[in-house]
């Protein structure tokens, strides 16, 4: 199917590249987006993979799961995993918002390996700037291996915003490459990292595979609520309120938030660095 762009107007119909109203030239269907407001625009997820070898009395904090433990100057909660993560342990500091998934399942322990994968919550995210973030799991990852390295990185990117909600015929519309294409609507259950959320119609589609590029579409409101974390969430979605509290751009609490996502594999975002070049050198 031949690309082609909608031509964008104003309110006033005339051509604006800022305009919210979209014409179909093709069919000159028009799609008003004029009472869309963004809310977030933001990095939702890192996880980081390290390669090393694991330090000798790491181990020793794993011997008693489910307990409270001492690790680079703080508490963390110790704990197995499934070997669905593809990692037997971890620790977990829910304050900070970072999980430290350790000893790879498909390496052995004596050897050098990718044996440390930090998984960092979109609140410590919002913390801390790249560099600093960057810093800190570093840090932690020299803590848990010797002979450090940064392997791979998965991110995911998040656009939050009201006034929108895709169509019911989104899967049918959707025109792309990805053969997985995922409309979570005909069942009551789906699972949101490691908590269950139970939907109605339409709440959720996913295209494109979890090992490559995902495109998800979801009600963000609902995900929060399931997960009991809306008072963050509407917490972020009113930072940029004005002082008027009848701006129509400001956060609507009676409202839901849809949320679309782009998440990169840890192997796309190395394709990216690999064809990488310096603009300024």
């Amino acid at each position: 199917m031949k690309i082609k762009d909608f031509a964008r107007l104003d309110l006033n119909g005339e051509h604006n590249r800022l305009g919210r109203i979209f014409v179909d030239p093709g069919t000159a269907e028009i799609v008003d987006l004029s009472k869309a407001k963004i809310l977030a625009c933001s990095v939702d997820t890192v996880r980081q993979l390290y390669r090393g070898l694991i330090r000798p009395e790491i181990m020793c904090l794993f011997d008693k799961p489910g307990t409270i433990v001492d690790f680079a100057g703080q508490r963390w909660h110790s704990g197995r995993v499934s070997k669905d993560s593809g990692y037997q342990y971890k620790l977990q500091n829910a304050d900070l918002g970072i999980i430290l998934l350790v000893k790879n399942f498909n390496a052995k322990i004596e050897n050098i390996g990718p044996h440390l994968k930090v998984e960092v919550s979109p609140h410590a995210i919002d913390t801390f700037s790249p560099e600093r973030l960057q810093e800190r799991l570093d840090y932690y990852a020299s803590h848990v291996l010797t002979n450090v390295e940064r392997n791979q990185c998965a991110v995911h990117l998040a656009l939050d915003l009201q006034g929108w909600q895709p169509p019911a015929d989104l899967v049918a519309r959707m025109h792309c490459r990805a053969r997985a294409a995922r409309d979570i609507s005909g069942i009551k259950e789906i699972q949101w990292t490691l908590e269950s959320a139970t939907y109605g119609k339409g709440q959720s589609y996913l295209f494109g595979s979890a090992g490559g590029f995902q495109l998800g579409i979801y009600n963000k409101t609902e995900q929060a609520r399931s997960i009991d974390k809306l008072d963050y969430w509407e917490g972020v979605w009113r930072r940029r309120d004005s002082f008027d509290e009848a701006d129509p751009d400001n956060y609507d609490p009676e409202q839901d938030v849809w949320r679309v996502e782009l998440r990169y594999h840890h192997s796309v975002i190395q394709q990216f660095a690999s064809g990488s070049f310096d603009l300024h050198s």
